[in-house]
C-alpha cells in the first residue's frame, strides 16, 4: 500500500521498492513510531503509539477520515482523499460523494443500491474492501484508470473483469479467501506493472497461458500447480519471474509422473527470501513427492521456508545440504510419511526459528539432528542416497560450526505423536541462544540432559499433553514455565530463576522445590478436590486458582477449613470457579497486607468485603451435590521472540 500511495520510489533505484519498504519499516520500528504486535518483526501486524496516532490524525484531518460506529455522515466535507471505515456497515451513497477520493479502506459491509458504480470515484488509487458483498460493483472497475492497489479478500467475487488487463496502473491484486473465484481471466497477463498477486484460498486451479510475462511480480501467493493434457506444468511459468521475493506454491501433488518441476528454476531467483511449498491433499505418491521437492531447490538467498503436507519418507535432499546459509525460519508441518528429521539442521548458521508440526511417524531424534555423521560413519546405502560432494560439504561445515543451532531462538515440536526419545548428551554443545521452547502432544518420558545443560538462554518453556513425562528439572535460566495436561508429571525441581509458573491439569504433580525466585503462579484444574501440599512452602506474591465450586467454597471459609492453611501466607490470592450459570464467574479475593477478603459466591453465599469469615454453611449442602464440572481449559498464547509468520 505504501508503494501504491507513492511513499516509496520505484525501480529506478538499485533496490526493489519492496526492499526499501522493509528498510523504512525497520527504521520506523527502531524509532518507536511503529510497534510490532506480539513480537512479529515482519510487516504483517503492527500498531502505532496512541500519541503519534492522534498527532497523525490531527495533521491529516482535512484529507483523511476514519468512519466510526454511530458517526453522522450527512454533513461531511466532500474533500477527503482517504477514507477508512471501521464501522459494521456504511452506505455506498455516502462514499461516492467524495469525488476526490484516492484511497478507500473498509472492513465492514458496504450497502449497495441499483445503479451504484465505481465510476463515481475516478481518482481512486487504492481500493481495499474485505468481508462484504462487492461483486455488483466489479463491472465498473475498469473506470478506475488510476487504480494501483486492489484488495478484495474474503468477498463474494466470482470473477475478475475480462478487461482487467487494460488497467495498466495495477500493481497489487489480492483476492485471498474468495472461494467463488475459479479462474483468472487471460487478460491479466497484460498487467506488466503487477508486483503482488494473492490467489490463496480461492478455487483457482491453474493460471492463464503466458503468466510468465508478469516479470515484475515480487510476491506471488497461492500459485496453483497444474499439469495440462500435453504434460506441460504451470511451474514452468515461474521461470521468467526473476524478481520474486515471496512465493507460495500450492497443489504440488498435482505434478504428474511425466512432468518435471525443475522448470520453476527456484535456485536462480536471487531475490527469493520467503517460500511456502504445499501439498493440498492428504494422500499422494511418496516417491513422486520426493522427486518433485528435490527439484525445487531454492536460492541461497532464502530466509523463510515452510513445507506443508509432504508425502515423502525423507525430506528434500537440499535441506540436508549447505545451500541455505541465510535461512532464518523453517516450518515443517503435516509430514505424512517422514520417519526422521533432516540431517544436520543444526549446522544452518542463521536459523532462528524451527517448528515441526504433525509428524506422527517420527519416534526418535538423536545426534544427527544437530550435526552430520563423519564420512567414515555413513553406510553404503547412505552414500548411494547422498553424493560424496554433499557429504564433504556437511562434514566441513560441522567442523566449522562448533555449536549446533548457534542462533536458534525458538523451537516448537507439536503433534509428533510417536516421538518417544530425544537423545542429546552433555558432550554435544547446541542451542546456546534458545529462548523459547514448546513441546506438545508427544510421548517423551524425559527431557534430554543436554537441553538443560546447554540451553543457557532458555527463558520460556511450554509443555503440553506430554502424557508420559515424569519431571521437569535443572533448567537454570527458565523464567516462565507453562504446563498443561501432562497427566503423569510428578516433579518440578531446580529452576532457580523461574518467576512465573502456570499449571493446568497435572494431577500427579506432588513435588515443587528449589524454585526460590517463583513469585507468580496460576493453578487451573476442575477435577482438583484439594489444594496441593507444595503450596505451603512457596513464597508467592501472586496466586491465581481456577477450581471447582466446592473447592472455592472451602477456600472462602478461611480458618474454618484446612485448605486455607496451605495458602494463607501468600500476599495476593485470586480464586475462581464457574457457577451453574455459565455466565456467572464466582470468586474469592485476598490481600494479606490489608487482610482484605472479598467473596462473591452468588446464590451459594453472600457478597462480602470484610475481614471476617463468611458464614455460607447454608450453601454447603448444595455444593456437596455438585457434579464434576465440564472442563473447558484453554492454553493461553505465549509470548514469542519472533514470529515470522509465513502467510499464505
Amino acid at each position: 500500500m505504501w508503494i501504491a500511495d507513492g511513499f516509496i520510489p520505484g525501480d529506478e533505484n538499485s533496490k526493489l521498492p519492496e526492499v526499501l519498504g522493509q528498510e523504512y519499516y525497520t527504521e520506523l520500528v527502531t524509532r518507536n513510531l511503529l510497534e510490532p504486535i506480539d513480537g512479529n518483526f515482519d510487516e504483517s501486524r503492527w500498531a502505532m503509539h496512541s500519541v503519534f496516532h492522534s498527532f497523525a490524525q490531527y495533521l491529516a484531518k482535512e484529507e483523511a477520515l476514519l468512519l466510526r460506529e454511530g458517526q453522522n455522515t450527512s454533513n461531511l466535507s466532500q474533500r477527503f482523499r482517504r477514507i477508512s471505515v471501521s464501522r459494521k456497515e456504511v452506505e455506498y451513497s455516502d462514499i461516492q460523494k467524495q469525488k476526490s477520493l484516492r484511497a478507500l479502506v473498509s472492513f465492514g459491509s458496504i450497502n449497495l443500491k441499483s445503479g451504484d458504480s465505481l465510476g463515481a470515484l475516478p481518482y481512486l488509487r487504492i481500493l481495499h474492501v474485505n468481508n462484504t458483498e462487492i461483486s455488483t460493483l466489479l463491472g465498473s472497475l475498469y473506470h478506475l484508470k488510476l487504480l494501483k492497489y486492489l484488495d478484495l479478500s474474503n468477498t463474494d467475487v466470482s470473477s475478475l473483469p475480462c478487461n482487467i488487463g487494460k488497467m495498466k496502473c495495477l500493481q497489487y491484486i489480492c483476492v485471498h479467501g474468495c472461494q467463488k473465484l475459479k479462474q483468472l481471466h487471460k487478460s491479466i497477463v497484460n498487467l506488466h506493472k503487477l508486483r503482488f498477486l494473492d490467489i490463496s484460498d480461492t478455487s483457482v486451479k491453474t493460471v492463464p497461458k503466458g503468466f510468465g510475462r508478469l516479470i515484475n511480480l515480487v510476491s506471488l501467493k497461492g500459485f496453483p500447480t497444474h499439469t495440462d493434457d500435453n504434460g506441460k506444468c504451470t511451474l514452468e511459468e515461474l521461470e521468467p519471474l526473476s524478481k520474486l521475493m515471496h512465493l507460495t506454491v500450492w497443489g504440488l501433488q498435482n505434478i504428474s509422473s511425466n512432468c518435471s518441476s525443475t522448470g520453476a528454476k527456484l535456485s536462480d531467483k536471487t531475490h527469493l527470501t520467503s517460500l511456502w511449498l504445499r501439498c493440498t491433499t492428504t494422500e499422494g505418491n511418496e516417491l513422486q513427492s520426493q522427486e518433485v521437492f528435490d527439484d525445487l531447490c531454492p536460492s541461497p538467498s532464502l530466509e523463510h521456508l515452510t513445507i506443508t503436507g509432504y508425502f515423502g519418507c525423507r525430506l528434500p535432499k537440499w535441506l540436508m545440504s549447505m545451500v541455505l546459509d541465510n535461512l532464518r525460519m523453517l516450518k515443517l508441518e503435516n509430514l505424512q510419511s517422514c520417519t526422521e528429521l533432516p540431517y544436520s539442521l543444526g549446522q544452518l548458521p542463521n536459523l532462528e526459528s524451527l517448528c515441526v508440526q504433525h509428524a506422527r511417524r517420527i519416534s526418535y531424534i538423536g545426534e544427527e539432528f544437530f550435526r552430520p555423521s563423519t564420512l567414515g560413519d555413513d553406510s553404503e546405502s547412505d552414500q548411494d542416497e547422498r553424493s560424496i560432494r554433499t557429504l564433504v560439504e556437511q562434514y566441513n561445515r560441522s567442523m566449522a560450526v562448533s555449536t549446533a543451532f548457534p542462533k536458534l531462538i525458538k523451537l516448537v515440536f507439536y503433534g509428533l505423536l510417536g516421538w518417544k526419545e530425544w537423545d542429546w548428551e552433555l558432550k554435544l554443545e547446541a542451542m546456546r541462544a534458545l529462548q523459547n521452547l514448546q513441546i506438545s502432544r508427544c510421548r517423551l518420558s524425559h527431557l534430554p540432559p543436554g537441553l538443560a545443560f546447554h540451553a543457557v538462554a532458555l527463558r520460556v518453556m511450554t509443555i503440553e499433553r506430554v502424557m508420559e513425562l515424569r519431571s521437569v528439572e535443572n533448567f537454570g535460566s527458565v523464567v516462565e514455565l507453562y504446563l498443561h495436561s501432562n497427566s503423569n508429571l510428578e516433579k518440578i525441581a531446580n529452576l532457580p530463576k523461574m518467576e512465573m509458573l502456570r499449571i493446568s491439569k497435572c494431577p500427579k504433580l506432588k513435588v515443587l522445590e528449589e524454585v526460590e525466585a517463583l513469585s507468580s503462579m496460576e493453578l487451573k484444574d476442575y477435577e482438583m478436590r484439594t489444594l496441593p501440599e507444595y503450596l505451603k512452602s512457596l513464597e508467592l506474591r501472586q496466586l491465581k486458582i481456577d477450581c471447582t465450586l466446592k473447592l472455592l467454597h472451602m477456600i472462602s471459609q478461611r480458618d474454618a477449613a484446612l485448605e486455607w492453611e496451605k495458602i494463607s501466607h501468600i500476599e495476593n490470592i485470586e480464586a475462581y470457579a464457574d457457577g451453574f450459570d455459565d455466565n456467572k464467574r464466582l470468586h474469592v479475593f485476598y490481600t494479606k497486607e490489608t487482610d482484605s477478603f472479598k467473596i462473591h459466591l452468588g446464590e451459594y453465599g453472600a457478597h462480602s468485603n470484610s475481614t471476617d469469615t463468611e458464614d455460607i454453611d447454608a450453601a454447603a449442602g448444595q455444593l456437596e451435590q455438585e457434579d464434576n464440572h465440564e472442563e473447558h481449559v484453554t492454553v493461553s498464547e505465549l509470548p514469542t521472540s519472533e514470529q515470522s509468520t509465513h502467510g499464505s
